[in-house]
């Protein structure tokens, strides 16, 4: 909440709310009312607790909008989280991000989807600054691509930024003589949403029940006590890019 405060404090116009809790919070839902009150744009994630778990806090809030996560077929993902409360959804799934150490990693969860909206929302909120922050939610929502399915799962659609971008001049004609919170002024989005078949990518896993008898295989191979330093050691070596400077670097370490 002191991190919401800041951005109240520095006139921030977006927040990008990449957390969330299933527990309701009053404290929460008023800081959140109070940065929609300064013109604050919240774009929350839904939460990775699948169809079985509702939208999380502060997503839930009517204030904030809550994104879903899509797969590479365009498909609401296990993981994310379903209700009343999503307006958009965005690729969440099979995301190249940058990792530890310089490298590269793959990774899911509907907060790698707020992120798409955020960057959405900025490249929009460029064309004019002076713009208010439902403005701008509301060209998301109505430039979104359809989505066959339930509601709960994709709310107005798929983000769509070169759609959003084309109907801004139109939307902004619109939306200046049309001040209904309901009525849509958007010509209604045709496209249909891509699918990305193509994707190579190596996934591993490795459970939690596997990491905690790791110590215990250890002990039983009688190779003693390994302290904390040398385990981050050991993490250092296995993730880190093959590469010269690296090399290098440990080495010389």
């Amino acid at each position: 909440m002191n991190g919401i405060q800041w951005c109240i404090d520095n006139r921030v116009q977006l927040i990008n709310m990449s957390f969330g809790t299933s527990t309701y919070s009053a404290a929460l839902e008023e800081m959140v009312k109070r940065a929609e009150e300064a013109g604050i744009l919240m774009i929350g994630a839904a939460g990775n607790g699948g169809s079985k778990k509702g939208v999380e806090y502060p997503a839930a809030f009517d204030e904030v909008m809550a994104i879903g996560a899509v797969d590479t077929d365009a498909t609401k993902t296990a993981e994310s989280a379903v209700g009343e409360a999503i307006e958009l959804v965005a690729p969440g799934e099979q995301i190249l991000t940058n990792g530890a150490f310089g490298g590269k990693v793959v990774v899911g969860g509907t907060s790698l989807s707020v992120s798409h909206i955020a960057g959405v929302a900025s490249l929009l909120w460029q064309k004019d600054l002076d713009k208010n922050s439902m403005f701008i939610r509301r060209l998301l929502s109505e430039s979104a691509e359809n989505i066959e399915g339930q509601e709960s799962y994709y709310g107005n659609g798929l983000v769509d930024v070169s759609y959003a971008l084309s109907q801004y001049d139109e939307f902004e004609k619109n939306y200046t003589s049309n001040k209904s919170e309901t009525a849509e002024i958007t010509p209604h989005n045709m496209d249909i949403p891509e699918a990305f078949d193509n994707v190579d990518y190596i996934e591993g896993r490795w459970g939690s029940t596997n990491h905690q008898a790791v110590p215990g295989q250890w002990e039983a191979q009688n190779l003693g006590s390994i302290q904390l330093g040398q385990i981050k050691a050991m993490k250092s070596y296995c993730v880190v890019p093959d590469n010269e400077s690296y090399r290098a670097w440990f080495k010389e370490a």
